[in-house]
């Protein structure tokens, strides 16, 4: 156990007491927050009139009947500092930017999809939120490419390829700045248990494939970021988009195969259009895989055309993560 010098005792009982109040996710008493956090009541009033002066909690105007009295109840205040997500997905032809403001359980108390042709835009569009929410002290920015020293060197949004995103935002608004990956983010937010090799395949329909590896939660993207980005297999070269329905079956095909030779994963997702859904089979799938790698090898393999709430499901458990 991590000793705790006299001076930090405080502060580190603050933690303790906010972090079970939030993680409870419901109203809680002095009692009970003594009892779960075994702290003294009365080190508990002492330091509550802090977290709550802090605005990290807050005392609920209702009262909680405990026994028969009543007490006074404290929760997590979620809204004390907030978290702007922002979202570049596919559709159909084009791609479009979801604005998301988000709390720290990490629920979305706005959503917005607004035009957004340029960087000037974007940038518009994000100091907008600044003002409507002042309390936005992280952006978190998920993309469809790849940052190679800091650039968008890959990046189906032509209007910001080759810029330095994350440092533009950050000159614009002075607020910390994240930058992921889309399929990255998607197979994280996936992702349930902490010790586990989980992969991940997206198509979109009109673009390039991509693939991501995740290990205990913690995304690898190789010595420079480009890990996972399958449309430089060879079986990819030449290849025109849309795909063909005779391509579909085949090229998903040998992406899967690729990534459990490479990465023997616990698991695997492949994100697909809905309208691949009828032409895909995936027990014929499974059962030509089976042929292929040795008994008891595969991993379980699922198949979803969910890929735009897990991406923001990700980009919020690495925005809490990073908060």
């Amino acid at each position: 156990m991590k000793a705790y010098k006299p001076k930090n005792i405080k502060e580190h009982n603050k933690e303790l007491i906010s972090d079970y109040i939030k993680n409870s996710q419901l109203p809680l008493t002095i009692r009970q927050i003594s009892e779960g956090t075994q702290l003294s009541v009365v080190t508990i009033n002492k330091l509550i009139l802090e977290l709550i002066e802090n605005s990290t909690i807050k005392a609920l105007e209702k009262h909680a009947k405990t026994g028969g009295r009543f007490a006074t109840a404290y929760e997590f205040n979620a809204t004390q500092e907030l978290i702007l997500i922002i979202q570049f997905i596919e559709n159909g032809d084009n791609l479009v930017v979801n604005y998301h403001i988000v709390d720290l359980l990490g629920q979305v108390i706005e959503e917005k999809s607004l035009s957004t042709n340029n960087l000037e835009e974007l940038l518009d569009n994000i100091n907008h939120f600044r003002r409507v929410y002042p309390q936005i002290v992280l952006i978190t920015c998920g993309i469809t490419g790849v940052e190679i020293d800091g650039e968008l060197r890959i990046m189906d949004f032509l209007p910001l390829r080759n810029i330095n995103l994350a440092q533009e935002i950050k000159d614009s608004t002075h607020i910390e700045t994240i930058i992921e990956n889309d399929i990255n983010a998607a197979t994280l937010g996936y992702s349930s248990n902490d010790d586990e090799v989980l992969s991940g395949i997206y198509f979109p329909e009109k673009f390039p494939p991509g693939s991501s590896l995740i290990i205990n939660q913690t995304i690898f993207k190789g010595s420079n970021n480009i890990s996972g980005e399958i449309k430089y297999l060879p079986s990819f070269k030449n290849v025109k988009y849309p795909l063909s329905q005779q391509e579909i079956s085949l090229k998903v095909f040998d992406s899967i195969q690729t990534i459990i030779a490479m990465y023997a994963p616990h698991k695997l997702i492949i994100f697909i259009p809905k309208v691949w859904e009828n032409i895909l089979d995936l027990e014929k799938t499974k059962n030509e895989l089976k042929e292929i790698f040795p008994k008891g090898t595969l991993p379980q393999i699922e198949i979803s055309s969910d890929f735009s709430s897990l991406y923001l499901a990700g980009l919020i458990k690495l925005s809490l993560k990073n908060y």
